[in-house]
């Protein structure tokens, strides 16, 4: 360490000192004491955040042609590690990052779009939400057309619309197709407080896994959280379709998506790469969840109801404080 220090400070400008450099920890101080001999806990997290890069240079192109990904790993941990992951939040930070790499441009658009691609498709449900604002705060407005070319811009343009139509506290869409006797069922018609929509194709192998537990689940838990489920079916086969309800004995509504009566195709209103996919919608059809296994639905709702009770019992008692006043 002390060679690598001497190194450091004798030869800074050399590419073997910025990496040397980029690799050593923050030093954090202790945190100072209040006049009446208390101390701020938060202090040496928001002392780390903010020399989290003292010794990593964002704005060094060096930095993103190494042979370890040292400079996505960087973001990611700063990203995830220090920031409370909303959407809001993250991209808030993406933004302060990105006005300081923007004198350098090659880092510039590396920023961007490692941080884009880090939230393609994110570990914490519902932060894909970062990946729609980046591609209108730096994509839409043309902020990125001194390298992105007309094609790769509509793809981006179409992922992002993909998620955009589907966002959690967004409102769903309403579908509107023909059941297995061809009768039209409107997923707003159903009045339960919780609908979720299963998007499956009849001869998908993990498909057939996932429908006995949804089944299961649906059975044991239909009064307990008054919910119903609305069934996709992706395959134009009306007589797969039929088979896989008796087979697998499906009580719920179960219809036929490509026989819709609504103009937009149920694939660009509720994205769907992989199947099954599950959305959990209110009673207000918002979203509140979305790619989320069969297994863990239970447990959700569970901490979804306490969620609403405790915003209920926050609310009544703010209520009664105003009335007291």
């Amino acid at each position: 360490m002390a060679h690598q220090k001497e190194i450091i400070e004798k030869y800074p400008l050399t590419l073997t000192a910025r990496m040397m450099k980029a690799t050593l920890p923050v030093t954090v101080p202790d945190p100072p004491k209040k006049a009446d001999g208390t101390i701020d806990s938060t202090f040496q997290f928001r002392y780390y955040r903010k020399h989290f890069f003292d010794h990593f240079d964002l704005t060094d192109e060096a930095m993103i042609h190494l042979p370890q990904p040292m400079y996505q790993e960087k973001l990611k941990e700063y990203l995830t590690k220090l920031f409370v992951q909303t959407p809001d939040s993250v991209t808030q930070a993406i933004n302060e990052l990105a006005t300081h790499v923007k004198p350098n441009k090659e880092t510039y658009k590396y920023l961007i779009w490692s941080c884009m691609f880090l939230y393609q498709q994110p570990e914490i449900m519902g932060l894909d939400e970062v990946f729609v604002k980046l591609y209108d705060q730096y994509f839409a407005s043309g902020e990125m057309d001194y390298w992105a070319n007309a094609k790769l811009k509509q793809t981006v343009k179409e992922y992002a619309d993909k998620i955009r139509s589907c966002m959690l506290g967004r409102k769903g869409s309403n579908l509107i197709m023909q059941d297995a006797n061809f009768q039209p069922k409107s997923m707003y018609d159903i009045k339960a407080k919780y609908t979720i929509l299963f998007i499956f194709r009849p001869d998908c192998g993990h498909c057939r896994e996932e429908t006995p537990k949804l089944v299961e689940f649906y059975t044991k838990n239909k009064a307990k959280y008054n919910l119903e489920v609305y069934a996709v079916a992706t395959d134009t086969s009306m007589k797969m379709m039929r088979e896989f309800i008796k087979e697998f004995k499906t009580p719920w509504i179960t219809v036929n998506g490509p026989r819709s009566y609504i103009k937009e195709h149920f694939s660009k209103l509720y994205y769907a790469d992989t199947t099954p996919s599950t959305y959990i919608l209110d009673d207000k059809k918002i979203i509140i969840a979305k790619k989320i296994p069969i297994k863990q639905i239970d447990d959700f709702l569970t901490r979804h109801e306490k969620f609403l009770q405790m915003k209920k019992t926050k609310a009544g008692s703010a209520a009664k404080g105003t009335t007291g006043q």
